[in-house]
Order: structure tokens, then sequence, then C-alpha cells
């Protein structure tokens, strides 16, 4: 969770003062309709975690047992909220609904959440709702293209910068983000949000903002919502440009995947920072250019612009791809210093957790 490295009073404040807003939230929330007190629950598979021991049922166990050891971050409601509640909750909706939960099933009366306070605007909040839940394991294509759409609503003219840096990821998958929020129908957005297995980002550009590589959809429009049937029932086929005679264009994509997949982990360990579009078609015509066929040092504006978005695709998923082993040793041989180490061997004793690791359930 991101918070500054200072001690801050933690305050227990009851539930019925805080207004906790679970569709503001970044991170996506089924809606429970049973019981006395109905309300959205954050759920196992849900923006991504399939482990129940750090789904919600592992949480509400581990607060059960142990008690509420992460404070959650309220602030002060601003001037004339609908809602007449003194707080409001900006990070740790999955910890408010678990400690509920238990307060629930003990029977408690008049129960309290363990809060810092803080004094933010609503900018501010939204950033710091961001950063806690982009910085966590699991969080979906669809639910940061919902963070892209909440902080650009606050802030229309964000550069792509500052939005890369709100969001915690690299410009490159920022701008993948922002393009679906712009091109992309906010019903489809909503349905693809809430898939267990939803296509990836680069995927809905692909097949519902730039046809392919053929001819452009619009926002909205029918074509867009037939594609989106197609792709859902898994009937989308490839669309590519020409590839020549020879395979030419079908080597060129090897290599830019291949090429995207390692600028993406490079980027993933902090070892490269990617810089806006300049970058990706610089990238994308070196390539063109170093590969031998019959349109090399020849190849067309539209080939340049698909090579940048296989570029571009193939570097998201590196970024959100777990490491491995091979990348470890990638890093060691170029004299790299390895974002996450090796797992030691079963036989060795386990290693003493350094300060500040993130416990197995947080919460």
């Amino acid at each position: 969770m991101a918070i500054a490295n200072r001690i801050e009073k933690i305050e227990h404040i009851r539930f019925s003062e805080i207004y906790a807003d679970y569709t503001w939230n970044i991170r996506k929330a089924d809606v429970r309709s049973e019981g006395e007190n109905p309300r959205p629950i954050i759920t196992v598979g849900v923006g991504g975690d399939s482990d129940p021991s750090r789904g919600r049922d592992g949480l509400v166990a581990s607060i059960a047992t142990h008690g509420q050891e992460t404070p959650c971050v309220v602030r002060k409601s601003p001037a004339g909220a609908k809602h007449k509640k003194p707080y409001e909750l900006v990070c740790g909706f999955r910890r408010h609904d678990a400690r509920l939960q238990v307060a629930e099933d003990k029977k408690e009366e008049n129960p309290t959440l363990a809060c810092t306070i803080r004094t933010l605007t609503d900018k501010e909040a939204r950033a710091m709702n961001v950063r806690e839940n982009t910085e966590r394991d699991g969080l979906g294509g669809g639910d940061l293209v919902y963070a892209v759409a909440k902080t650009v609503e606050l802030d229309k003219n964000i550069s792509q910068k500052d939005l890369s840096d709100t969001l915690g990821i690299s410009p490159g998958y920022a701008n993948i983000l922002y393009r679906v929020h712009v091109g992309v129908s906010p019903k489809i957005i909503g349905e693809w949000r809430a898939m267990p297995n939803p296509p990836k980002a680069a995927v809905l550009i692909d097949k519902l903002v730039t046809g392919g590589g053929t001819e452009a959809i619009a926002k909205n429009s029918r074509e867009q919502h037939e594609a989106w049937d197609k792709l859902k029932a898994g009937k989308v086929k490839s669309t590519t440009p020409s590839r020549g005679k020879d395979g030419w264009m079908a080597k060129c994509e090897t290599e830019a995947r291949r090429l995207g997949l390692a600028i993406g982990r490079m980027s993933r360990d902090g070892h490269l920072t990617l810089h806006g579009e300049a970058f990706w078609y610089a990238n994308a015509r070196a390539l063109l250019g170093g590969i031998d066929g019959p349109m090399k040092d020849k190849a067309t504006d539209e080939q340049v612009d698909h090579m940048v978005e296989v570029l571009e695709n193939a570097a998201a998923e590196g970024e959100q791809a777990s490491q491995s082993e091979a990348d470890v040793k990638a890093c060691e041989l170029n004299g790299l210093t390895p974002k996450v180490a090796p797992k030691a061997p079963e036989s060795a004793p386990a290693k003493k957790k350094k300060k500040g690791n993130a416990s197995p359930v947080p919460n």
C-alpha cells in the first residue's frame, strides 16, 4: 500500500460513520444480495486473485484470528456530501468488507474499523486509491482502464507520463489502456471488466478499434459491438497487413514480438524507461530495415504502424509476466540486478524476510 514512511495515528472509527462507495473503488466488486446487510464484496477471482488464502475468505480468516493489522485510509467528507457521514473510505475496501464480515459473524455491537485519517482532495484521493490497487497482484486490464477513466475525469489534460506515474505502470502500457478508454464502448468495457478470464487490453484495440490493422472501427458503433460478440465467442480471425511472398512480414512480426517481450521485461525490472511513441516508431523502423526481404527499407506507413502495435502489445505482455529463472539469469549475465531474487532450492534453509515484505494475506 502506497503510504509514506511516517508514524500516523490510528483511529478506530465506527462503520456507521464511514461512507464506503464500492463503485468508486478501482477494483471490481461483485454484489451480494443475501443477508441483513447486502453490499458489494470483493471476491476471489475478481481483479485477478484465484488463491483462496489471498482472496476474501483468507482475509476474513486472518482478521478474525489476528485482528486488522493494516489500517484503512479515510478522509473527512467534503462539505455538502449527500451521504451525510463524516468520513469517506479511500483505501482498504477489501479490509473494510472483511472486517465488517468478521463483526457480523461475531455479532459485535458498534463495530469499528482501524483507519488513518488523511486530508485529501478528490484528485489526491483518486490517485491514492489507484496506486493502492495497482500495487497489488492481479489487478485486471478492465480495472486499470476504469482507473484511467477516473483519473482522466479529474484531470482531462493529464500527460501520458503523469498518467503512467499515477497508475504505477510504463508509459507504453498506459497508452494502450488510454486507447481502450477512448476507443471502446463503455458498455463493452463494463462487460470486459466483469469477465473472469478477459482478453488483454491490446487485443481489444486490435479487434475493436483498429479493425485488425485494416479499417478503424468507430466507438459505440454496431460494428464494434458485433466484433465484441465475436471476440467473446472466440470467432475472431487474426488479420494482419500483407506479409509478402517470402513471408518477410511474418519474420518481422516474430522479431518484433521477441523484442517487445524483452523490452517489457526490462521495463518491469526497472532497467529501462519507455518514452512515448517516438521510442516505438524508432524501434519499428530499425527492425523493418534490419531484416532482409522485398520490403527492406521500403516499409509502408501501414506496416510501420502495425509493427509499432506488435511491439507495444508484446511489451505490455512482458511487463505483466511473472519473472522466470531465465529472466533472472539474463539480468545477471548482462550485469543487471534482478527485480525479484530467484527462489532458494527446497533443501536450502529459508531466507529471512526483509523488513517491509508483504504478508501472504495482506489485510
